[in-house]
């Protein structure tokens, strides 16, 4: 037994009139619950909070300018964001083109001297493997693929050490 607006015998404006009455009711008690109580509780929930995590995916190859500039922007949000207190990169890339990697690269080890950074790798093969070379930790699954970094910069990184 619901209502039936048939039986009322209403016109087309009638009930155009009470759908219209009825939206701004219920927008109305929406107001005011959003200036009440109601708004401070959902604030409450959706408060942000401190110390988080922040989580970087590096993902396929690096071969344009807006890939790269994705990861250096997430990584001077890191920088900027008090409340990210560690990054993890999670890696899964063959590389890309050197500059674009390098740039990566460079912006990880800024971030590396604000907060601590950790890598988890599932494949790096090359460039993907040189960008969390900058990370204070990596982490490998034993059935990762990890590349290398080419004889001459390896060289490099085993005379500074």
């Amino acid at each position: 037994m619901g209502f039936d607006v048939r039986r009322l015998r209403l016109g087309k404006k009638s009930v155009t009139a009470l759908a219209l009455a009825r939206i701004l009711l219920v927008s109305g008690l929406r107001y005011l619950w959003y200036r009440g109580k109601g708004y401070r509780f959902y604030a409450e929930i959706f408060k942000p909070r401190r110390d988080k995590v922040g989580v970087i995916n590096v993902e396929g190859a690096i071969l344009y300018f807006r890939k790269a500039s994705r990861y250096t922007s997430a990584i001077n949000q890191a920088i900027l964001n008090e409340s990210v207190k560690a990054v993890v990169l999670r890696v899964d890339s063959p590389g890309g083109y050197a500059d674009y990697i390098e740039q990566v690269y460079l912006d990880i080890l800024e971030l590396k001297e604000v907060k601590p950074v950790v890598a988890s790798l599932a494949s790096a093969l090359s460039g993907g493997y040189y960008i969390p070379v900058a990370a204070d930790y990596i982490y490998v699954h034993p059935a990762s693929m990890v590349g290398n970094l080419g004889v001459a910069r390896a060289r490099e990184m085993v005379v500074k050490r």
